[in-house]
């Protein structure tokens, strides 16, 4: 993080954020991508942006211009809970830029939350503590082993990382690994349409991945189940004993790496 970008707050996901969200605010007033994008806003529609302005100008701004920038139109952080970041021509899309800044989409949910989002996915969640025990032996034999290689000169790099035993839900040793059919909707609901505690009131439709949010050629744009299948060798998944209040829990996190 550079240190204008310390000094006003504004990380770097922010910032390409709102630049992506400010360009799509252009296409639609200048009728660019062949004129699709008829509407643009989230609850209401985003006012115009100044006639002269063009990509090479907000390529110019600084994080305070892009931020004035942004509110002069309208633009404002979505509301707590919400799935959604951009609504155009009536749907809602999350934007992401899952190579530079990919996603937690399971952050820190315990055991009884997760069961509780399956109930709103409409997935079973009669096996759940089982699969959740098969992560932990997983995990704690990768531990183990990350172990034995700090202490063990001959055995090459440790395997532990920041994230000790953290696994990918694909690798072929994963006992999720088969678990791709209830597994993927109870993904996709935390991604696209809600939390433990409910559906959101903004879910989103669509997901809008993009790499340089001044370049339209590296925007894509996935359904959500299509989305899932973009990432699906990229999820990993951990579950962790956390201290809160004197207390620990268990808590369960899906990622992508």
């Amino acid at each position: 993080m550079t240190t204008d970008e310390k000094e006003d707050g504004m990380e770097p996901f922010e910032r390409s954020r709102l630049l992506l969200k400010l360009m799509l605010v252009l296409a639609r007033d200048r009728r660019a991508m062949q004129g699709r994008i008829q509407t643009t806003g989230f609850v209401r529609e985003y006012g115009e942006l100044p006639p002269d302005l063009g990509v090479a100008t907000l390529g110019r701004l600084n994080n305070g211009e892009i931020a004035a920038l942004a509110d002069s139109v309208g633009i404002r952080p979505a509301p707590a809970g919400a799935k959604c970041d951009i609504f155009m021509n009536g749907m809602g899309y999350r934007i992401e830029s899952l190579a530079a800044h990919p996603p937690v989409i399971v952050q820190d949910v315990e055991p009884d939350g997760l069961a509780e989002a399956c109930r709103w996915a409409g997935i079973p969640a009669d096996r759940l503590e089982e699969r959740l025990e098969a992560c932990r032996r997983l995990q704690e034999q990768r531990v183990r082993q990350a172990a034995r290689e700090r202490h063990d000169p001959g055995a090459g790099p440790a395997a532990e990382t920041a994230d000790a035993g953290e696994f990918r839900i694909a690798d072929p040793a994963s006992p999720l690994k088969d678990d791709r059919e209830w597994l993927a909707p109870l993904v996709e609901y935390f991604w696209f349409t809600g939390s433990e505690h409910g559906k959101s009131h903004f879910p989103a439709d669509y997901l809008l991945d993009y790499d340089d949010p001044l370049n339209m050629n590296t925007w894509r744009t996935f359904d959500k189940r299509h989305a899932l299948e973009a990432v699906w060798e990229r999820l990993a998944i951990r579950v962790a004993a956390a201290g809160r209040d004197g207390a620990v829990r268990e808590t369960v996190r899906i990622r992508i790496v």
